[in-house]
């Protein structure tokens, strides 16, 4: 199956879901980029806003620092300064945009702030729900509630970021609820294929 060329490509790819889930596609297809399970929710999304915010007006005084500053020396020393500060705060804003599930019909792949796991799907004996005690919005005290849990093949038990106190799912069960079926659904037909 070949792309249209006039087709305009999205400018981030982590953001194009599923482009066109109604196109027609013939049993040779397979989906080999990750596709993101479910969407940041607001809890995220709200931080990563706070974080960008942030992150620009660290920029904008780091500009201003360097402008203001007389010497060239002067100047490189402010942004050498200033550089490493501003580097972590955008590589934090953009793994928290990260942090999720992701599948292909080859594997699954878990990103978090701190690091991603990639497993295949024919090493997958299992995916279920758990109830346990999760953290609350990803940070705070545990709370009782449940987990998506993917079971290995030589019994590892791999807890994905979908939780009902994530922050992309506290206090909205249905968008669990469909993340959950989500991952279930794509283990059922990387099983089948």
């Amino acid at each position: 199956m070949t792309d249209d060329p006039r087709r305009p490509k999205p400018l981030f790819r982590v953001f194009d879901r599923d482009p066109d889930r109604h196109r027609p596609v013939d049993g040779d297809y397979v989906q080999s980029a990750y596709i993101r399970l479910h969407r940041p929710g607001p809890w995220r999304t709200a931080l990563v806003v706070v974080l960008a915010f942030t992150t620009a007006w660290a920029s904008l005084a780091v500009v201003l620092a360097v402008t203001v500053a007389r010497t060239f020396p002067a100047k490189l020393t402010v942004l050498a300064v200033a550089a490493l500060p501003l580097m972590v705060l955008y590589l934090l804003t953009a793994r928290i945009l990260s942090v999720g599930v992701y599948a292909n019909d080859r594997s699954l792949k878990q990103n978090r702030v701190r690091s991603a796991y990639e497993c295949d799907w024919v090493d997958v004996v299992d995916v279920r729900r758990v109830v346990e005690r999760v953290r609350v919005l990803g940070l705070g005290p545990r709370a009782d509630g449940e987990r998506m849990v993917v079971v290995m093949r030589d019994g590892d038990e791999i807890a994905t970021t979908i939780t009902t106190h994530s922050p992309d799912f506290f206090l909205r069960s249905e968008a669990f609820d469909q993340a959950a079926l989500a991952v279930e659904r794509w283990w059922q037909q990387g099983r089948a294929a």
